[in-house]
Formats: C-alpha cells, sequence, structure tokens
C-alpha cells in the first residue's frame, strides 16, 4: 500500500511480474519513490505504472507491454482515517458494505481522532475465535467482576445485528444500568479512572479531570452525572481547543460497541475510542494478529505523537493492561478447548450472543460463494 500523493493511496498485489518476487515489506518509504523489485531492479512508479527493466532490449515486445506490466492493484476504500483494501474488483464500494454500522460512529467523529498508543499482539487462537470474545457483553462480569462493582449490568444492554455480518450492543438512555447504592459521582470516578489505569483507552487523563470536577457537585435535579460529565467535558474543550463533536443524546443508543464486519471493532466515548483489529496470521488457523488502539482528538494545535506499533506480550498485564489480560486468558482456553473431539459446537445465548451469529452467517455466504 502506498501514498501517491496527498489525495491518493493505492494498493498493489505484492508480487513482482517478472518473476513473481515480493515487491516490499513492512512499513516505510520507497527511495526514490520507485518500487523497485529486489532481485533483477524492474521499478515500477508509485502510481503502478513501469518506470525501468533492465536489459529490456533482450526481451520480446509482447512480453513487455507496457499496458500488462502494470501493478495489479486491489481496491482501496478510506473511512475515518482507515484504509480498507478489498481483492475482489467487483466488490461493492466501501460506503454500501460497511454504511449501515458507521452511521452510529460519524457522529462520534472517529475521523478527528488521532492515536494515542497503538498495541499489537499475537494470540493462540482463530481470528473468528479471538472477535467472537468482544462482540457479546455476556462474559463481562464472570471476566471482568471490577466492572460489576462499578454498577455495570451486561443484562441492560440492548443488541443490535444489521445485515453484512455488522452489529452493536449499547445501553439506551432510558435504560441505564443499575447502580450499587453508592455516589454515583464517585462510581463514575472510579470507572473513569479504571479504565485509563487498566486499559489507557476510551477515557484520558482529561477525563480523570473532568469527572473530578463533579466528584463533590450537586447534581441538579432531572441531570445526572453522566449529563454533568459531557457539560463540563465541552466547557473543558472549549477552553483547550479539542473539537469535540456534539451529537445528539440518541447517538449513544447505539454505540456502546460497534462491530465491522469482519474485523473492526469500536468502544467510543465522547472524543475517545478504544478500537481492535483482529485478523489471521499468515496461514496458521490458529494464530491470530491482534491490534488495539488507544484514540482520542487531540487539541487543535497539538500533533500526536508519531506512530509506532507497540510489540507486546499478550500474557503480561503490565505491557497489555488488566483488562485485556483478563479477555486474553479466555481467549487461550477457548483456543484449546474448541479443538477437543468432544466439543459439539457453540450453544448461543439469544439475547447477548446474537452479534456471533450474526457475523459467522455472513461468513459462511462468503465461503458459499
Amino acid at each position: 500500500m502506498v501514498r501517491v500523493d496527498a489525495d491518493t493511496i493505492k494498493a498493489y498485489v505484492n508480487s513482482c511480474p517478472h518473476r513473481g518476487t515480493q515487491l516490499a515489506a513492512g512499513c516505510g518509504r520507497f527511495e526514490g519513490r520507485s518500487i523497485t523489485c529486489p532481485y533483477h531492479g524492474w521499478a515500477w512508479h508509485l502510481d503502478g505504472r513501469i518506470a525501468s527493466v533492465p536489459g529490456r532490449e533482450q526481451f520480446s515486445a509482447e512480453t513487455l507491454r507496457d499496458e500488462n506490466l502494470r501493478l495489479k492493484e486491489c481496491r482501496v476504500g478510506r473511512w475515518a482515517g482507515f484504509v480498507f483494501i478489498n481483492m475482489d474488483a467487483d466488490a461493492p464500494p466501501l460506503e454500501d458494505a460497511i454504511g449501515v454500522e458507521t452511521r452510529y460512529l460519524d457522529p462520534l467523529a472517529i475521523d478527528r481522532m488521532g492515536v494515542l498508543w497503538h498495541k499489537q499482539t499475537v494470540l493462540p487462537i482463530n481470528w473468528k475465535g479471538a472477535s467472537d470474545a468482544f462482540i457479546e457483553s455476556y462474559h463481562l462480569l464472570p471476566t471482568h467482576p471490577e466492572y460489576g462493582a462499578f454498577g455495570t449490568d451486561p443484562f441492560a444492554f440492548v443488541y443490535h445485528q444489521d445485515p453484512g455480518g455488522h452489529s452493536y450492543y449499547s445501553v439506551p438512555i432510558d435504560n441505564v444500568s443499575t447502580k450499587t447504592g453508592g455516589d454515583e459521582r464517585e462510581e463514575f470516578y472510579r470507572y473513569v479512572s479504571y479504565n485509563i489505569d487498566e486499559i489507557g483507552a476510551m477515557y484520558t487523563e482529561r477525563d480523570r479531570h473532568i469527572a473530578s470536577r463533579i466528584r463533590h457537585r450537586e447534581i441538579p435535579e432531572g441531570s445526572s452525572v453522566a449529563a454533568e460529565y459531557a457539560v463540563e467535558l465541552q466547557k473543558y474543550a472549549a477552553e483547550v481547543g479539542i473539537p469535540l463533536p456534539t451529537p445528539e443524546p440518541e447517538v449513544f443508543d447505539h454505540t456502546g460497541f460497534n462491530f465491522i464486519f469482519p474485523h473492526l471493532m469500536f468502544l467510543p466515548t465522547i472524543g475517545n475510542a478504544l478500537c481492535y483489529r483482529g485478523r489471521p496470521n499468515g496461514m496458521d488457523p490458529d494464530s491470530t494478529i491482534w491490534d488495539v488502539w488507544s484514540l482520542t482528538i487531540f487539541p487543535e494545535d497539538v500533533e500526536p505523537p508519531p506512530h509506532e506499533i507497540l510489540h507486546v506480550d499478550w500474557r503480561d498485564p503490565k505491557q497489555v493492561g488488566r483488562v485485556l489480560s483478563q479477555d486474553f486468558k479466555n481467549m487461550e482456553r477457548v483456543g484449546i478447548g474448541i479443538q477437543n473431539r468432544a466439543f459439539e459446537g457453540l450453544r448461543l445465548n439469544m439475547a447477548q450472543e446474537m452479534g456471533i451469529l450474526n457475523v459467522h452467517r455472513e461468513i459462511d455466504r462468503y465461503v458459499k460463494t
């Protein structure tokens, strides 16, 4: 994948049309803006046109027709700073494929978010099994009991399945989670702090600061801790120049967790998001490359930090955080258990796990066609 110019991104099949050599590996820049085969020195412009062939006169004219030497392109689509690649020339446009789900994320201005950090690890499980772990919240209380202490009630969540394998679940405004009976201001502050300390995403230090502002404040009649937090957040953003969105209240009925088929996931808040991506690790069916991003909207006069991928060990809570460590430990056991010959298949909760059924039906549809 290359940036041809400031506005153009292209993706090519990574194979030299001469003898099939891999043209590129890893990330970086092509010296002299030329894609050069390391084997025999054939070279292409970044837009895919052939630039030079050493000893061209020794080939037949039919073998080296320029129109046949262009690098083979893949379909490229862009949304919210992400680049999507599709090797099917007849696939529908990206916006048609994912628009049913991104309509709930667009009002939260994912496109304005920059990368606070990006971690990558390799999990010992099939990529579909890894994704399944996040498409439902049925696991929340047994796996993450700390959230129960904050009053999070996954049985209050509402689940939706969309065409194309997409899904989302959330807590509608009129169906808030059961509280613990303690001071809701203190509970909210501890909830925000826990996510900062044990995930490092969905909330940032500015959110902890804002949550502390309302920690000892009287909540007006008819308002709520969440509503007061949103007001203070917008005030703070205006003070420091953070271009936060101002979504309508009903937007939050759809954005607790959003799964974009086949492998992109978001847990957004106002101004931040936790993002996951899972994909096969080469040809190993029991290994997954798992990416985690902490995204945030930076002040307009602040440049995001230089992007780097932090390669981490999923087994180390200090590297991945307590919450993800809890999830990853489950995946190790699932990866082993589903291969037991006595295992007969999934038995799914008809309320909280239908997103899993939805995505696997879509995968089956692709496989059958």
